[in-house]
C-alpha cells in the first residue's frame, strides 16, 4: 500500500508505503537505486505525521461542501478497484507474489 504525504496531507513530499517484508525490501533496494534516501527525513516525516493525524480524519468535512463531493466516493470506488487490480497484476508479473494468491484476489 502507498499513501501520499502530500496529497491533501499537506506534507512536503514523501509517501508511507507498506507490504509484505519482501516487498519492502525489494523497494527498499530501488529507493536507494533512484536516490530516495534523504539523510535527516524526520523533520519531513513530522509533517507527513501531523498530515495523518490532524488532516486525515477531517477529510470527510473538506469533502462535503465541494461541487462534486458526492460523486468523489463513487470515483474512488472506482478508481481503487482499478488500482488494486493492477497492483497485484503487477506483483504477481514480478514474481512478488505467487500466481494463487493474485488469482484469488482478482476472482
Amino acid at each position: 500500500m502507498y499513501v501520499s504525504l502530500y496529497k491533501g496531507l499537506e506534507g512536503v513530499c514523501g509517501a508511507v508505503l507498506a507490504g509484505d517484508e519482501r516487498f519492502v525490501a525489494t523497494a527498499q533496494v530501488w529507493r536507494s537505486r533512484l536516490g530516495g534516501a534523504i539523510p535527516d527525513a524526520w523533520p519531513l516525516a513530522v509533517l507527513g505525521l501531523i498530515g495523518l493525524t490532524d488532516l486525515l480524519p477531517r477529510m470527510p468535512v473538506f469533502w462535503a461542501g465541494h461541487p462534486v463531493g458526492g460523486r468523489v466516493p463513487v470515483w474512488y470506488a472506482f478508481r481503487d478497484s482499478r488500482a488494486r487490480r493492477r497492483a497485484v497484476e503487477w506483483l504477481a508479473d514480478n514474481s512478488l507474489t505467487d500466481d494463487k494468491a493474485a488469482t484469488e484476489y482478482l476472482a
